[in-house]
């Protein structure tokens, strides 16, 4: 469960991450 926790979080900061550089290029 723990292993599936991290692995949504790392998604949830990816995205973050994809969603800042797009509003910075824009």
């Amino acid at each position: 469960m723990a292993k599936r926790l991290v692995l949504f979080v790392a998604v949830v900061v990816a995205l973050v991450a994809l969603t800042v550089a797009e509003g910075e290029a824009s």
